[in-house]
């Protein structure tokens, strides 16, 4: 890869990559694609990722184990950790920690990928110190409630478990204005700065696009109505359905796409044959990128409804409108940086009331939908492209690495686990150690001596 001198910094940047199935992963790749111009870039990416995408020599990847020899011999300037809450977010928590830099949390919400990660791995008492560290005086409490799976699944979502995260990083880049004043409420000395979320401006593909509605037996004079993401709970899929059937009685043109997987949480299939709607709507299973955007193409109203929510800004509303699609997304206080003139917000109370108001409406009136697509597609380019977003990270690299410069930090006071580099170490090395049946709890003291010095360094 020829490297351009022109390009002053040396960046490490770990996240999911494609083909992991992650919306992050996306973001990342169209990130590091613009980003790579003006920095040497290098990803590193799970030890255990099978494949990672080409970015035409642009970029380096590398398994995460690689990267505290590789920063021994050629140190970078910053690291950037792309943080979700998701396991595939996993391998890269314990980075956050040895090796601070900039942590750009797109869900301020991290609770369901922590309570994952050491709970289903037996670490209760991890868990329990990161709770009381987070969130006192009731984290102890509120942790051995979720870990006997007592109280409602909203304790997740009203206990972000981000506290660590934030304090154990330079910079703390957020993608809304609401969560950047969340995050400093919380965390007053935290340094927060809001970026763009910068999507693509994507041409459809008319044979495709011609091949997915055959796919699904649509035809030209049907209205499509189309959800994006895995099919769960807090995508509004029961208020939707049931507001279809009613829809469907005044408008017998229209047709309903889920394009994503199938949860495990509710029988998507079970609930449309109670409710009549099995011929009416399609659910696609996993999709590829390029699908995903000729999906929207043939779609003519988005509804990207989410509660409860992470609080993240969500990328996939973005490319709708960046697709020149009129969309409705509920109405939450971390969406109030769309104007309310370009996206129809539905509030979470009453919701099937208003999504059956709001829908009506726009299937009469084609003129509103592209009157809503139009100033849709206006708003993405002025406010979230990809060019856009690029500067703006450019400019919080400059400033993470002088932070980096003047600011240590202290994690004395941290949960055991996550100091000293503890938690790098029994990522690295649990499978090493579990073919050798061993664990790193039952290694010889001077071992773990050694291994602790080596990870200081």
């Amino acid at each position: 890869m020829n490297r351009q001198s022109s390009r002053p910094y040396k960046v490490a940047l770990f996240s999911p990559m494609p083909p992991v199935r992650s919306g992050i992963s996306d973001y990342s790749m169209e990130l590091c694609s613009r980003l790579s111009e003006q920095v040497e870039l290098d990803i590193y990416i799970d030890n255990y990722q099978p494949d990672v995408p080409s970015l035409e020599g642009k970029v380096r990847f590398y398994p995460s184990g690689e990267f505290v020899w590789r920063n021994l011999q050629h140190p970078y300037h910053i690291n950037i950790y792309q943080m979700g809450n998701n396991t595939c977010h996993g391998y890269l928590y314990p980075f956050v920690f040895q090796y601070p830099g900039i942590l750009v949390l797109h869900d301020y919400i991290l609770h369901h990928f922590r309570f994952k990660m050491l709970c289903e791995s037996g670490r209760l008492a991890d868990y329990f110190a990161e709770m009381k560290y987070c969130h006192p005086p009731k984290g102890f409490l509120l942790a051995k409630m979720v870990a006997n799976y007592m109280g409602s699944r909203l304790i997740r979502f009203t206990f972000p478990l981000n506290k660590l995260p934030i304090e154990a990083s330079l910079m703390t880049i957020v993608h809304n204005t609401y969560v950047k004043e969340m995050v400093l409420e919380e965390n007053p000395t935290a340094t927060a700065i809001e970026v763009s979320m910068g999507v693509p401006l994507v041409e459809p593909d008319p044979q495709l696009m011609k091949t997915l509605r055959e796919r699904h037996q649509i035809g030209d004079n049907q209205l499509i109505l189309a959800s994006f993401g895995m099919v769960t709970p807090e995508k509004g899929i029961f208020s939707i359905l049931k507001v279809l059937k009613k829809i469907a009685a005044e408008f017998p043109q229209v047709r309903y796409l889920i394009v994503g997987e199938r949860g495990e949480e509710f029988n998507i299939d079970l609930l449309c044959q109670k409710l009549g709607l099995s011929k009416r709507v399609s659910v696609t299973g996993f999709v590829t990128r390029e699908e995903f955007f000729n999906y929207i193409a043939i779609s003519d109203i988005g509804i990207n409804l989410r509660y409860p929510t992470a609080r993240e800004t969500s990328a996939t509303l973005l490319r709708i409108m960046a697709m020149r699609k009129p969309v409705l997304s509920s109405d939450l206080l971390h969406l109030n940086d769309l104007p309310d003139d370009i996206v129809i917000k539905i509030p979470v109370v009453d919701e099937e009331k208003a999504l059956y108001k709001s829908l009506r409406q726009l299937i009469k009136n084609p003129q509103l939908r592209e009157k809503l697509g139009s100033e849709g597609l206006r708003f993405v380019k002025e406010k979230h492209s990809l060019e856009g977003m690029s500067q703006e990270y450019l400019r919080c690299l400059k400033k993470g690495i002088k932070l980096k410069k003047k600011i240590s930090i202290d994690r004395n006071h941290f949960p055991l686990h996550l100091r000293n580099g503890e938690e790098v170490i029994k990522f690295e090395l649990k499978k090493v150690l579990a073919e050798l049946r061993l664990s790193y709890v039952n290694l010889p003291q001077d071992m773990k001596a050694e291994i602790e010095k080596i990870f200081r360094m």
